[in-house]
């Protein structure tokens, strides 16, 4: 299918460029974001590319908003209510769609890539309000197979002017051409960010030129020169005359007394870098819903909430690529291979596990310790650990002791554990039993209550300070040893 995008259309385009960063004022600027509103994009569109490019924070916040959707898994699920052999079919296509697809720029052929290209594309509404693709098919319709190509187009070829985006033929052009359907794959948002961050980039630059105008002015110190000799005598020009090969184009003479003094300036109310500071935190704040490097000193709830909204931006972000090719590509595709039908399947991404893991193990583990039974499936879905396939090879639960690991001989390790076993149980061990047995019988609470007195007054009776263990130790030990030499 042949694209719209003419390559008279590109070069059109590449000739008449310009940046639109040069004599930016903030009439110029507010001019084209209010035209923007009104549907003429184009000054607007140019000015915000620019600022994404030069500005380092701006450039920065942008990629990382757009990379953390475009590297998450993706999987086709089922939609609707529709049978489970057609959402498999459904689903089968289109995850082979979606894995052959093409992605490049309309202004730079060299810019190409796959399904995760696409995906950040997409999200440059996040910036724009808009994020516009071209669809060029190409079905096949022998091997039954349906591909294409998505060539992102700028938003500067586009006007808005009757409510909906129309294609301008000419870069000089006010009003274009309605876009046929099925052709292209449109991305809006409702607010874009780029107006805001325009504007906060003009007052950074304005606070940065005066920083600058501020340093070369102050930044080294004042030389003033007094003297009592009368003006322009020949010690006063040759004094004078000394000033200039020290001076910084910051001096002065005055009279009384032959005295050089430095004046470094103070108490100078010069609020630049806090202005730069803070719309620096904005556009971080704005497009990554948290500014963690400078919240770091606060409190953990701070950072906990901010960690809530960047996480909120990152789901919202999934459902507007899903909602989008839902509507518009997958539907065309499922109506290719399958007629006027509706689709039995979404593609899906599978967001970012922010689950504690550790946390949801140790609270099952406790909850098995107290003998309430916990299911596999729990366990699995806390764990992240999936069940094996049918047939598939397992690993079995070691049946080893653990003193399989000791540098003695392992072979009688099991009848040494009984020994030790044998000499822990005692007759006074047994008596003691028998008495706690014969107290918690007891249907008197003071009766039992005595008892337990007694019991902890005699309890020496029922020990022998382990040595019986300790003997039996000894001669495990020493038959180990034996064995070994």
């Amino acid at each position: 299918m042949k694209s719209e995008i003419t390559d008279e259309r590109i070069l059109w385009e590449k000739r008449s460029r310009y940046n639109p960063l040069l004599g930016l004022r903030p009439q110029t600027l507010r001019a084209a974001n209010d035209a923007f509103k009104t549907g003429y994009m184009s000054k607007a569109a140019r000015i915000w590319e620019e600022v994404e490019e030069c500005d380092g924070i701006v450039s920065t916040v942008r990629a990382k908003r757009r990379k953390s959707v475009s590297r998450l898994a993706w999987n086709i699920v089922p939609f609707g209510n529709a049978s489970e052999d057609t959402a498999k079919e459904h689903a089968s296509i289109l995850e082979d769609f979606y894995n052959n697809i093409s992605w490049t720029h309309a202004c730079n052929g060299h810019r190409t890539g796959g399904f995760s290209r696409l995906v950040e594309a997409m999200l440059d509404c996040v910036g724009k309000k808009y994020s516009v693709h071209e669809i060029v098919w190409n079905p096949n319709p022998q091997a039954r197979s349906l591909r294409a190509t998505f060539k992102f187009v700028p938003l500067y070829f586009f006007e808005d002017t009757f409510g909906e985006l129309r294609l301008l033929k000419s870069p000089n052009a006010v009003f274009g051409d309605e876009l046929k359907p099925d052709k292209w794959l449109i991305a809006a948002t409702d607010y874009p960010l780029m107006a805001a961050c325009s504007v906060y980039y003009l007052m950074k630059q304005m606070s940065l030129a005066d920083w600058l105008v501020f340093s070369r002015r102050f930044g080294s110190a004042l030389a003033w020169l007094k003297t009592d000799e009368p003006a322009h005598s020949e010690k006063w020009e040759a004094m004078a005359s000394a000033l200039a090969n020290i001076d910084n184009e910051s001096s002065l003479m005055t009279g009384n007394a032959d005295t050089l003094t430095l004046l470094q300036a103070s108490g100078q109310n010069a609020p630049f870098k806090e202005v730069i500071d803070h719309l620096t935190r904005l556009v971080i704040t704005m497009w990554l819903g948290s500014d963690l490097a400078t919240m770091s000193s606060q409190d953990g709830a701070g950072a906990s909430l901010q960690g809530e909204s960047a996480a909120m931006l990152e789901d919202d972000d999934c459902l507007l690529i899903e909602e989008t090719l839902a509507n518009t590509v997958s539907r065309f595709v499922i109506r290719y291979y399958f007629g006027n039908v509706e689709p039995a399947a979404y593609l899906q991404f599978q967001r970012t596990d922010r689950s504690d893991k550790k946390a949801a193990l140790e609270i099952l583990g406790m909850t098995a310790d107290r003998g309430v039974s916990v299911s596999q499936k729990a366990w699995r879905e806390a764990s992240g650990v999936a069940a094996p396939d049918e047939g598939e090879a397992v690993i079995e639960k070691s049946q080893t002791p653990m003193l399989q690991d000791s540098a003695f001989g392992a072979n009688d390790a099991e009848s040494d554990i009984d020994e030790l076993s044998r000499a822990m149980s005692t007759e006074k061990k047994r008596k003691l039993l028998a008495e706690l047995d014969r107290i918690e019988a007891m249907d008197d609470a003071s009766q039992r209550a005595d008892a337990l007195a007694e019991l902890e007054r005699n309890i020496g009776e029922y020990f022998d300070g382990g040595r019986a263990e300790a003997e039996a130790m000894m001669k495990i030990l020493e038959r180990r040893i034996s064995n070994e030499k």
